[in-house]
């Protein structure tokens, strides 16, 4: 391989490993994760003041899964 061939197999090298640090550890270092930010905890639901209530049926699949129970 001639020294200049040599060079820019070097040079390519490098800048791929620049550009992969960049994309995999850079941007992620500079715009940081939103999962790591601290939110408030969600407020629990009010009851309803008016003493409202639903009323639901829940179903559920048969042993031998053909119908709903």
């Amino acid at each position: 391989m001639s020294g200049k061939r040599a060079a820019l197999v070097i040079v390519s090298v490098l800048v791929a490993a620049g550009i992969g640090w960049v994309l995999f550890i850079g941007v992620p270092r500079w715009y940081g994760s939103p999962a790591t930010a601290t939110r408030p905890a969600p407020a629990a639901p009010a009851a309803p003041e008016d003493g409202r209530t639903i009323k639901a049926r829940l179903f559920y699949v048969s042993d031998d899964g053909a119908r709903l129970t």
